[in-house]
């Protein structure tokens, strides 16, 4: 199997033979099989070698093609072992390092991966785009990424869809079969789908006249109005290297005309120019929007725009700009013309990991030009592309994505299937108690309730001493949350989150009530420690802020001391604390879009971490797992599941 991820992501199959005589051969021809972008070739190869002994560079490069073929557990495994092999070797150990954090922030431990670098003076610009990436990786957004059908998503790769008004979509796949020389390879072809209400069926394949045979026929792009359709034909060249070019096909009169290959002010001799997106200009015609490795570009692959003109002449393309493109791969364009925005994917490494979606104004207000990263579930660790919107009154927001549950050919291959963005009634509740939450603390003002003053004129010894006031500060978790039954000692869960989804489980912790005054106590428990103690958090918070703020001479740390009830074993309690102790840290990095993360990058915030586990419980719980009543949704046991702020240091710089 073949993947093209820098082209179109396109999938043939080519089948190999294990040759070379050594551990070098087989090395060799592994290396020689990556840079044809072959990683199934490249890890047979590497298997081989393997059978000679291990070591660190051979490991780094069976992670860096395990992670090629989408197995990202097989690739964090290797490069594990290439961490170990190379301790002795500064260089390679760097790369190893740097590799294994990558793969932590594509399998969402993007706080592990911080730990790595976090005192790495050399890496401070990887490190900001691991907390970048903290950043985007909660899933906040009101919506679910959900696969489509087998209708639509088959065995192999299916990509590139656009729907055109509420009825047809028209996409990708890569489950055709071809003889190209001498070879059966695996080939795209364009199809369309019916669409009533959200069943997508009678999947039809297009005529010839656009599925060309022997040649990748992909990207299919109509604009708007329905007249005019601009698609991608690649076929490879005699380096193998797949190219590409866009061709036109106009409608008329609800006829398709022979498409034609665009000429040479689009399609640049030597480049490969694909994944168009041809939209409506209403002042000037249409605009055409594709991604080239056409020269003099910014780097990599960009994307490029053209003006298309009432007699179908093509301007010369325009890169869209270092706003846009960057070093590394812009590709999938697709500009929704109803907010002049902008949405591509590219592999620059401030993500998520593989390629990201990122969207950005292109209008011609300069005063609106902003990059913006999607967050999650729109993105994930895994490569997410060709977001793509329609215009009719059932708008409908799709990608493509490799995240699992995408189809998976074998153990090693995980395929590109089509996603769709649909609205969370559920996460839509959530986010709506969090807002319910944060207005409530602005109505019970407690910074002024607990005497906090942060006018300039009062010393931050006072201030410290204020906030001290309210220590132990007792922050509350749900039985076994963040993250249950898992042994992780990081999280990207914020305790903001956590917090409402506790709330909201009032109703089921007073079924295990027995008395009335036993409601009453679970209830005042559920408002005035874990709410109430939320709202404190905020406000020592913002005094904490007002110190950093006010007097540049001063550093500030807190001590963080976890707890947990015995109902789990000691060592998991003590791991469990870790993780609720992370928690609040991904709430201080996150607080105020990330005010606080200068602070705690150049150490003027430090905090320090106690995960005691179970050592600091007062020890009257049940540790019976049967006895839920007690154990778990007792106001007893729900106290000793918390984490306590015991203290706050001023220190001079």
């Amino acid at each position: 199997m073949k993947i093209n991820i820098r082209l179109l992501l396109l999938i043939c199959l080519f089948p190999f033979s294990l040759w070379g005589q050594s551990k070098a051969g087989y090395e060799s021809a592994g290396d020689e099989a990556l840079k044809k972008h072959d990683p199934y070739s490249a890890i047979g190869y590497y298997n081989s070698a393997l059978n000679y002994g291990n070591d660190g560079q051979l490991s780094l490069k069976i992670g860096n093609a395990y992670r090629e073929t989408g197995n990202y557990f097989k690739s964090l495994n290797f490069y594990n072992e290439a961490v170990f092999f190379s301790k002795n070797n500064p260089v390679e150990y760097k790369v190893a390092l740097k590799a294994q954090a990558d793969m932590l922030r594509r399998l969402g431990r993007i706080q592990e991966a911080i730990t790595i670098f976090q005192n790495d003076t050399s890496n401070l610009e990887f490190l900001n785009d691991l907390n970048d990436a903290l950043t985007f990786s909660t899933d906040t957004l009101p919506v679910n990424a959900n696969q489509l059908n087998n209708q639509i998503n088959s065995a192999y790769s299916d990509f590139a869809p656009q729907i055109l008004g509420d009825s047809v979509l028209y996409f990708s796949s890569m489950k055709f079969e071809s003889k190209q020389k001498k070879e059966t390879v695996h080939t795209s072809k364009i199809l369309s789908s019916k669409i009533n209400d959200s069943i997508y069926s009678d999947v039809t394949i297009l005529p010839d006249l656009i599925n060309m045979k022997q040649w990748n026929n992909a990207n299919f792009s109509i604009s708007p109005d329905g007249k005019v359709i601009v698609f991608t034909r690649c076929l490879y060249d005699e380096n193998n290297e797949l190219r590409c070019s866009l061709y036109e096909a106009i409608l008329k009169n609800g006829a398709m005309q022979q498409p034609v290959k665009l000429s040479s002010t689009i399609n640049q001799a030597g480049a490969t120019s694909t994944q168009p997106c041809i939209t409506g200009n209403y002042e000037k015609g249409y605009l055409l929007f594709y991604a080239s490795d056409r020269k003099n570009g910014i780097g990599g692959i960009d994307i490029w725009y053209s003006e298309r003109n009432a007699s179908g002449v093509y301007s010369k393309p325009i890169n869209a700009g270092s706003k846009i493109n960057s070093s590394s791969n812009e590709i999938t364009p697709f500009l929704d013309r109803e907010g002049d925005t902008l949405y591509f994917s590219s592999d620059r490494y401030n993500g998520l990991g593989g390629y990201d979606i990122f969207k950005s104004y292109f209008g011609n207000d300069s005063s609106k030009i902003s990059l913006l990263h999607l967050e999650a579930p729109v993105n994930s660790g895994y490569h997410d592309l060709y977001f793509n919107k329609s215009y009719a009154k059932n708008r409908r927001t799709v990608l493509v994505s490799n995240r699992p549950p995408s189809t998976q050919l074998t153990e090693d291959a995980c395929c590109f299937d089509i996603y769709e963005i649909v609205p969370s009634p559920e996460k839509e509740q959530q986010l709506k108690a969090k807002n319910e939450l944060i207005a409530a603390l602005k109505l019970r003002n407690p910074t002024d309730e607990i005497g906090f003053n942060l006018q300039p004129q009062v010393p931050v010894e006072r201030l410290a001493m204020q906030i001290s006031r309210l220590f132990p500060l007792r922050l509350y978790f749900d039985n076994d949350y963040p993250d249950p039954k898992t042994r992780k000692k990081t999280t990207v869960s914020t305790y903001d989150d956590l917090v409402i989804n506790y709330l909201n489980r009032l109703n089921k912790y007073l079924l295990f009530q027995g008395q009335a005054s036993d409601k009453e106590m679970i209830t005042s428990f559920f408002e005035d420690s874990i709410q109430g103690n939320f709202l404190k958090l905020e406000s020592v918070t913002n005094s904490v802020l007002g110190i950093l703020e006010m007097d540049s001479t001063k550093s500030l740390k807190l001590t963080v001391q976890g707890t947990a009830s015995p109902l789990a074993e000691t060592d998991y309690n003590v791991i469990l604390s870790e993780r609720r102790i992370y928690s609040i840290l991904n709430f201080w990095r996150k607080w105020k879009n990330g005010i606080l993360v200068q602070y705690l990058e150049n150490g003027r915030l430090q905090i320090q971490e106690d995960p005691a586990g179970e050592s600091t419980s007062l020890g009257k719980v049940s540790d019976a797992a049967s006895d839920q009543r007690n154990s778990i949704f007792s106001k007893s046991a729900a106290i000793e599941r918390r984490i306590e702020i015991t203290e706050i240091t001023l220190i001079d710089k």
